[in-house]
């Protein structure tokens, strides 16, 4: 009985976290905004893969043709879970401090898990550029050299490496947010 009274002494003497409620407004509203940029440029992505098969249809193979589909299927689950994922921001409005700050907290979570998809999408990538450029390539176009063949699986994976570095420097930091006891009250 002795540890649970000098615990609820010890606890009784911390002083509370005082919330400021416009900062944390700010920082609610800030961060809708950025998660419907964030989703605009999801859709805007997601565009990328049918844009460049129309354009490019009539020069495929059937791999090629297979290529997109599998990129296409794939962007269009991971756009729709990031948009999910987003959900918190997109389409909840909050009234009060205290949901500001829990929808808030549930959406720092969701971008922990949205660095790690992205981390996963880049390794999913950079896989997919060397079966399209050293399998598929190699049937459907023959005489382009290795120099070149190369040169694209380099210039595509320091891109895809630095997206990779982006969402670990990314997640990294929402983990350190969520870590933080004052979070939205700076």
């Amino acid at each position: 009985m002795k540890e649970f009274d000098s615990l609820s002494q010890l606890w009784q003497q911390q002083a509370p976290v005082q919330v400021d409620a416009t900062l944390v407004l700010k920082a609610y509203q800030k961060e809708r905004v950025k998660q419907w940029l964030f989703a605009g440029l999801d859709i805007l992505g997601l565009m990328v893969v049918p844009v460049l098969f129309l354009w490019l249809h009539s020069d495929l193979s059937q791999a090629e043709i297979l290529w997109f589909a599998i990129m296409g299927g794939v962007a269009f689950v991971f756009t729709v879970y990031a948009l999910w994922l987003r959900r918190l921001l997109l389409l909840r409005v909050a009234d009060k401090t205290h949901l500001y700050i829990t929808i808030l907290r549930q959406q720092t979570v969701h971008q922990v898990t949205l660095a790690k998809c992205t981390k996963w999408m880049t390794v999913f990538m950079g896989g997919m550029f060397t079966w399209l450029v050293l399998g598929i390539a190699n049937t459907s176009a023959p005489h382009t050299s290795y120099l070149e063949k190369l040169l694209v699986l380099l210039v595509t994976g320091v891109i895809l490496l630095g997206i990779w570095f982006w969402a670990n420097n990314r997640q990294a930091f929402f983990h350190a947010k969520l870590n933080n006891a004052n979070l939205w009250n700076e």
